[in-house]
């Protein structure tokens, strides 16, 4: 007697497994996408959580992430206002400058600048007319770089938890809408924004390839935001670091004190001195909010 074997229910099995490994992918695929982009730590972990449970290979989560699509900004090129809710639940803004050579599909260096008198009460009336002022657009637009411009104030300075996980969470949203090449992020800042390059530096060095502090100083972080801080940490992290001789809070003189410090600690920061060139583009200070005998890069 001739036994008939049944393929159907066999098939109908694999098809389903087939089906619900592809339900599988496509959930965790959903999950990555939102991940990337979700600002809230707690939902972050969640999401982050959710992927690991789906049992994806390593390679393909950085398969998805090295062929994850950009959308085209919401403006061809230039300063794009943006408002970002902070974990404090206030809503701040900041600003995104797009080079007029970006292309969606093509990697693109960062630089973020931190801006000065951090500790100001009122935030920047005018974002985008100070951020136009700003001496990095040009070289900005010629070497092709997207820019991002946080706004802190007390309350959500550069070395407070507030505000330090805004900046961070702001270059994530940014790295979830824009191609940026995480190899080429880089950080900048004047006055306060200049010892905060120093505190990022010390604290979240992996999430940058260079620092340039210009008339910062590297104690301001941890003195006012009571942070631990060590100088040896710095010999992983590339800077240039720029006093200037007249800037009556941190002068060049004093401040390679400072240097020799970090130097003899084991850290290799380079650090150039600038006679004080003339500029025509005033920064916000240490204190105070805007003060009219700052400059970027010249007489203090």
């Amino acid at each position: 007697m001739k036994i008939r074997i049944s393929y159907v229910p066999v098939i109908a099995i694999f098809a389903l497994l087939a089906c619900s490994r592809a339900a599988a992918q496509a959930e965790w695929k959903a999950d990555l996408t939102a991940y990337l982009a979700e600002p809230d730590g707690q939902r972050a972990e969640a999401l982050a959580a959710q992927i690991v449970n789906a049992g994806p290979s390593w390679q393909e989560v950085c398969g998805e992430l090295e062929n994850m699509q950009f959308p085209a900004p919401k403006v061809s090129s230039g300063l794009i206002p943006e408002m970002f809710k902070c974990s404090d639940g206030a809503e701040r803004p900041y600003v995104v400058y797009v080079p007029p050579a970006y292309d969606p599909l093509t990697p693109t260096p960062l630089l973020l600048f931190l801006h000065g008198g951090v500790s100001d009460e009122q935030l920047e009336s005018d974002p985008i007319g100070y951020c136009r002022k700003n001496p990095f657009l040009q070289t900005a637009e010629q070497h092709n770089w997207l820019m991002l411009f946080p706004f802190g104030q007390k309350g959500a300075t550069w070395w407070d938890r507030v505000g330090m996980d805004m900046v961070l969470q702001e270059i994530r949203q940014m790295k979830s809408r824009y191609n940026v090449d995480d190899n080429r992020v880089w950080m900048t800042g004047f006055s306060d924004g200049g010892s905060a390059a120093y505190l990022f530096a010390l604290l979240y060095p992996t999430d940058f390839a260079a620092f340039v502090p210009l008339n910062g100083h590297m104690g301001v972080g941890a003195l006012d935001g009571k942070l631990a801080t060590y100088a040896p940490n710095l010999a992983n992290s590339p800077l240039h670091c720029i006093n200037t001789d007249l800037d009556p809070l941190y002068p060049a003189a004093e401040m390679r004190k400072m240097i020799d410090m970090a130097l003899a600690a084991g850290a290799v920061p380079p650090e150039s001195e600038q006679r004080s060139p003339p500029s025509r583009l005033r920064g916000r200070g240490r204190s105070g909010g805007r003060r009219g005998n700052r400059r970027f890069f010249g007489k203090s």
